[in-house]
C-alpha cells in the first residue's frame, strides 16, 4: 500500500522522485493496457474509449512516461526548440505535476529539425524531428493508451515499431516462407515508401483514431509518426493488397515474396 500512496498522493505535495515505487506503477499500467487490448480484441469500442480515458488520467502512466523520456530514451539529454532538458530529480517531479494537472487544450510545439547521416547511403542525410521534452512526455502517455487498442487489430506480419517485435522477427518470417528445396515463392521485392512520415493524410489518420481534440494534437507530434504510420498501413481491407506479403515495417512493405510466375513481377503489379 505504501507504493500506491506515493503514486496517488496529495496533489499539494511535491513528489519525491526517488521514493516512487516503479514496480507498482509498471504493474498498474500493464494491467490497464491489457484491459484495453482485451476490449479492443472483442470489439467493445465503448469500453476501449473509457479505459483509454482512464489511462490518460493515470498518475502511474504519467510517472512512467516522464521516466521513459528523461531517463531511458537515448535522446533524454537532447533539447527541442525551447532548449530545455529535464535531468534533475526535482525537475522530473515538477514535470510529473505539470502534466498530471493540465487538462485543457494542448498545442504541440514545433519540432527541432536536424539532419543525420543516412545509414547505408554514403553522403546522404535524413531529417530528424526532435520535439520538446513536454511534448515527448504527452506522446508517451498517449502511446500507452492507443497502442494496446491497435495491437489487437494489427495484422500478424507487420513488425515496425511494435512492442516485442523487430527486424529479426521479419527476417525469420521471410526465411520460413522462402526455405525448402522447392518453395512456392521465390521472387523477393524489397520496397520502401518514400517520405511516408511526411505524407500521411492527417485528417484520415485522426478519423481512424476517433479521439478527442486534445489527444489529436498530441498524436500529430513528431515522435509518434512511426506508430501512426504502422496504424495507417494497417487500414481495414489492405491485408490482401500485396500478394504473398511476408513482412512489413512502419514505412513500407519491407519484403514481399511473390509467387513464381515465370518472370520478375513489376512493382506496379503489386502496388
Amino acid at each position: 500500500m505504501a507504493d500506491v500512496g506515493v503514486l496517488n498522493g496529495p496533489e499539494d505535495e511535491l513528489l519525491d522522485w526517488h521514493a516512487v515505487g516503479w514496480r507498482a506503477a509498471e504493474e498498474d499500467v500493464r494491467r490497464l493496457r491489457q484491459r484495453i487490448f482485451t476490449a479492443s480484441r472483442v470489439g467493445d469500442l465503448k469500453r476501449v474509449r473509457s479505459l483509454q480515458k482512464l489511462m490518460l488520467r493515470s498518475r502511474a502512466n504519467t510517472l512512467l512516461s516522464v521516466r521513459r523520456v528523461t531517463e531511458l530514451n537515448a535522446g533524454r539529454a537532447t533539447a527541442g526548440v525551447d532548449g530545455k532538458v529535464v535531468l534533475l530529480a526535482k525537475s522530473k517531479a515538477l514535470l510529473v505535476d505539470r502534466v498530471q494537472r493540465h487538462t485543457g487544450p494542448w498545442q504541440a510545439r514545433p519540432v527541432k529539425r536536424v539532419y543525420i547521416p543516412k545509414k547505408g547511403s554514403a553522403g546522404k542525410r535524413r531529417p530528424l524531428g526532435i520535439p520538446v521534452i513536454l511534448d515527448r512526455v504527452l506522446q508517451a502517455r498517449v502511446v500507452n493508451a492507443m497502442e494496446p487498442e491497435w495491437e489487437a487489430r494489427f495484422e500478424p506480419r507487420s513488425y515496425g515499431f511494435r512492442p516485442g517485435r523487430g527486424c529479426h522477427d521479419a527476417i525469420e518470417a521471410i526465411f520460413n516462407v522462402a526455405r525448402g528445396a522447392n518453395p512456392r515463392r521465390r521472387w523477393v521485392l524489397d520496397a520502401d515508401l518514400a517520405g511516408v512520415f511526411d505524407r500521411i493524410d492527417h485528417d484520415h489518420l485522426l478519423g481512424m483514431f476517433g479521439t478527442s481534440q486534445r489527444t489529436q494534437a498530441v498524436l500529430l507530434g513528431g515522435s509518434l509518426n512511426p506508430q501512426n504510420a504502422t496504424a495507417f498501413l494497417d487500414l481495414p481491407g489492405t491485408d490482401g493488397l500485396f500478394i504473398g506479403r511476408a513482412a512489413r515495417t512502419a514505412d513500407g512493405f519491407a519484403e514481399i515474396l511473390c509467387r513464381v510466375v515465370g518472370r520478375i513481377p513489376t512493382t506496379k503489379e503489386y502496388v
